[in-house]
Formats: C-alpha cells, structure tokens, sequence
C-alpha cells in the first residue's frame, strides 16, 4: 500500500511539472484546446527543407496577430472586400514560405483588380469540418470576413459526428476530456496529439516531399478497391452535415461561403511530368491503397460537397477537377508544391470573379 502511495504522489508531482513546463514552453503549441480554439498570434517558424526544386530551401511560416498567415487586417477592414481560406494542411501550406501558400499567392492576384481586397489563410494542419466549425463559431463569426472559402475533405474521411465514437473530434459541452483540455496545457498536448495519430490513421498522411519515381506500384481490381474503401464511407452523412452547418451559420453572421473540392495528385491518369501511372502509385502509408482507390475514395467526400454546395446554394469550385495531375504540381499525393500552390490560386481567383463585390457595393 505505501509503494501505490508513493508511485500515486510521483504521478502527481511529476504531471505538474509537465504541466508547468508546457505552460512556459510547448514545443508542440496547440491550436484546438478541447472544444475551444487558442489561435498561434504573432509566431514565427523556421524550417529547412530538403534540396528539390518544388521547394524554397528555408521555409519561413509567420502568424498575424489574429492567429493567421498573411497580412495584418486593415484599419479600415469594414470597408475592405475581407476573404478568410478555411483548412487544413493543403490550405495552412506550411512546406511553403510567407507569401507562397496559396491563399496568400490569391491574395496578391486578387488586388492587381480588386485593390480594396484583403485575403488570409486559417488553414490548420489535420483540422476537419470539425475544427473548421470551431474556427468559425469561436472566431470567424465575429471578425466577419465578408468571405469564406473552405477547402475540405481529406481529414474528414471517415470522421462520424456520433460523440459515442468520436468524441475527440466533436465540438460541444460536457466532455471530460474536452473540459479538462480547456484547463490544462498537458491535457490539450495529448489531445492534439492524439488527433494528429488519428489523422494519420486516414488515408492521407502527414506532409512528405516525395521521390514519386522511387515509390511501389499496385494494380487493384474494381472490387478490391470498393472493398478498401468502403469502411471508410460509412460516414459520409455526418460529413454532409457539417458542411450545412458550416454554410448556414457562415451565412447568418453576414459571411458568404465558397467551397472548394479537395485536389490530389494521384488518379485516372499518367503523370505528364514522369510518365508514371498514378493509378498505380502506393505512398507507404497507404501500403493498402494505391492511387486510383484513393482518388475514387476522395472523390466521393467531393461528391458530397459537389451535391451539399448545389443543394444550399454555395458557390463551388471544383479544385478537384480542375488542378492538373502532374507531379511538379505536388510535395506528395495531396500537399502542394511552390508551383502547384500558384496554380492553386488561379483557379480560385478565376472562380471567384463573378462573387467579389466590395462590401456595400
């Protein structure tokens, strides 16, 4: 009984400890706090990258002080045609340095003919719809961009809405965990850690500057592939919801949304810059798909967002099907390169014309 008492007390000291060093210094700063949002304001981070032309060598990722990638909010922000990309990692593009992520690279196509526009990227790496309702709820509807453009998808695969089976996910009241993470730095660490291991888990994983020549092929049959991915549509209903509720409260704050479908490298098609099938194509971390299962698995989280985007009138524009399959475009299957981040920002520059009207115009 005395050791239990002693082993007891050391657990205690030894999690405050942890939980005053990670107060004073989180090497892992978390955005999501339970079902709250705690943004990174005014950060910098360095990284350096391996030598290959798609990339810059030093990657320079700064936030603003509203927790953002890209310019400060004007003074005059009321009177400015305000646009917010709403994501995760294919939006936040943190292989990509300060004014090279795509929302950013929009924003400077944007003001050669709309000058009073003002752009920002709150994309956020393994961020769902769920996070994106969180984001929206706890901030966004109170700095009232005038638009909102998400781009989602990829981290909602597989992702139910059903508490019972995943409640690390879900926004809401009464959690223990999510009470306790709102309080305690360790708590929210492991929390966040936990959802980055899940976000792995799905099947895209964690940003990889690939050697696409380098990596295995696999042919699978219609039914294998329908097989694989079936477990991973179960779902696809909570995922419609999320993005109505996304729409609807965007709308009742005053914030127009746009959708935008989620791209990736691999599919139906032969790689124009290497010759490569990306049918074929296997990412190690998705040793039990190659790339047409994947394509075809996204393609019907994009299917939902092509029909929930007709059904409430949300403008959409359809990234998936209009970025090119081509090698140069990507860092891996889903994460965009330099160049890919450029085109990226034409298309949804070129899709939002005929929506950008100045607020009071």
């Amino acid at each position: 009984m005395r050791v239990v008492k002693i082993v007891a007390v050391q657990a205690v000291i030894a999690t405050l400890l942890l939980e005053g060093l990670l107060r004073a210094f989180n090497p892992l700063p978390s955005v999501l706090h339970g079902d709250r949002i705690s943004l990174p304001l005014g950060v910098r981070f360095r990284r350096h990258n391996p030598p290959d032309p798609r990339l810059d060598p030093i990657t320079i990722e700064t936030r603003n002080s509203l927790g953002f990638r890209g310019p400060e909010p004007p003074a005059d922000f009321r009177s400015r045609l305000s646009i917010i990309a709403v994501g995760g990692s294919t939006t936040e593009d943190a292989a990509l340095t300060d004014g090279k992520s795509w929302p950013e690279v929009l924003g400077t196509i944007l003001s050669s003919d709309h000058p009073e526009t003002w752009v920002n990227n709150a994309g956020f790496n393994g961020h769902s719809t769920t996070g994106h309702l969180v984001l929206l709820r706890s901030v966004l509807v109170t700095l009232k961009p005038s638009m909102l453009l998400l781009l989602a998808g990829v981290n909602d695969i597989g992702l139910a809405s059903d508490p019972t089976t995943n409640e690390f996910d879900m926004p809401g009241e009464g959690r223990p965990w999510q009470r306790l993470a709102r309080h305690s730095e360790a708590a929210s660490t492991f929390l966040n850690l936990f959802r980055v291991w899940r976000a792995s888990q799905m099947a895209f994983p964690r940003i990889d500057l690939l050697d696409f020549s380098s990596l295995a092929q696999r042919d699978l049959t219609d039914e294998e592939i329908a097989a694989r991915t079936a477990p991973l549509t179960t779902h696809l209903g909570d995922y419609d919801a999320r993005l109505t509720a996304l729409a609807t409260e965007a709308r009742r704050a005053g914030i127009a949304p746009v959708f935008l479908t989620q791209p990736t490298l691999v599919g139906d098609a032969i790689d124009p810059a290497t010759g490569l099938d990306l049918r074929r194509l296997v990412q190690e971390d998705d040793g039990n798909l190659n790339g047409l299962a994947l394509w075809r698995l996204l393609e019907t989280y994009n299917d939902v967002m092509r029909r929930n985007a007709a059904a409430q009138g949300v403008p959409l524009i359809d990234l998936a099907r209009q970025l090119p399959k081509d090698s140069r475009l990507y860092c891996d299957f889903i994460h965009f390169s330099n160049a890919g981040a450029r085109a990226v920002a034409a298309i949804v520059a070129a899709g939002l014309e005929p929506y950008l009207v100045r607020p009071g115009g």
